[in-house]
């Protein structure tokens, strides 16, 4: 209980500025040769060299939850506890980093 509270209470606002940080820093950690965990069976989830219209709806969920794992596997990797709905201005900035991953 109190490792929450001092959790929240250490949380930073993400800005544009600190979300490009943050990813970049993944970036680094992955390219560095961590782990690139992309889902298993949905691992092909950026290659929409063919994409099927009536399956497009679940591949932009199975993208956007790539992105959000990433994106808290930034979180986590850089120790930062994002305040309010900060949180979204990371997601965002991650699409890139692990499309090109």
């Amino acid at each position: 209980m109190v490792a929450e509270w001092e959790r929240q209470a250490n949380a930073e606002e993400i800005t544009q500025e600190r979300a490009t940080e943050i990813a970049a820093t993944w970036a680094s950690w992955i390219a560095a040769g961590a782990p690139l965990d992309m889902g298993g069976e949905t691992s092909d989830v950026f290659d929409i060299g063919e994409v099927d219209p009536n399956g497009a709806e679940e591949l932009r969920a199975r993208m956007w939850a790539r992105v959000e794992f990433h994106a808290e596997e930034a979180l986590k990797l850089t120790k930062i506890t994002p305040a309010g709905d900060s949180r979204s201005i990371l997601v965002a900035k991650m699409v890139g980093p692990v499309a090109l991953a």
